[in-house]
């Protein structure tokens, strides 16, 4: 019995390390992946909240913010007052709110936390464009992509104001 475990235990350990290596390589090629997608703005389109198929801007004259949300993250809340609060700072840029959820979901966050705000674009996107495309995972997600329409920085959770100003100033 003794000689059974001396034989089993090497390969059982084996086999997860070898599982570990593959996941490990997999979730890489899929980061980079995503890197590679996402250093030029891609061409998508998600569903505005009126309910139209709506493209994101690629005219290269302006710095554009797409922030992905969820309705019930907190930090997606408070990171939507505060760009509410401070639109002045990115008349010159397009804004883009996109969430997976519900359009009446997201309809009731506009109107709760951006207040009515008119100069951003709110809309819902498909769960395979932002995860497959973008490698949104977590929220908030900001991605910052400049005039050229080539990325800039992505920050992922809340973010202060003076870091997304920084940008529109480019």
């Amino acid at each position: 019995m003794k000689r059974f475990f001396k034989f089993i235990i090497p390969f059982v350990i084996l086999g997860c390390l070898t599982f570990l290596f593959f996941k490990i390589k997999a979730k890489l090629n899929e980061k980079r992946k995503v890197e590679e997608a996402t250093a030029m703005l891609p061409y998508v389109s998600f569903l505005s909240i009126e309910g139209d198929a709506v493209k994101i801007n690629q005219a290269v004259n302006k710095v554009k913010y797409i922030v992905f949300f969820n309705s019930d993250c907190e930090h997606c809340q408070a990171e939507a007052i505060l760009l509410a609060d401070n639109f002045e700072e990115f008349e010159n840029s397009d804004v883009y709110f996109l969430s997976n959820e519900p359009l009446e979901n997201i309809r009731a966050f506009k109107e709760k936390y951006l207040k009515g705000q008119h100069g951003f674009q709110v809309g819902s996107i498909d769960p395979k464009v932002s995860s497959g495309v973008f490698g949104v995972h977590t929220f908030p997600y900001v991605m910052i992509y400049g005039k050229d329409n080539k990325l800039l920085k992505t920050f992922k959770g809340e973010v202060k104001l003076e870091a997304l100003t920084t940008y529109t100033k480019l």
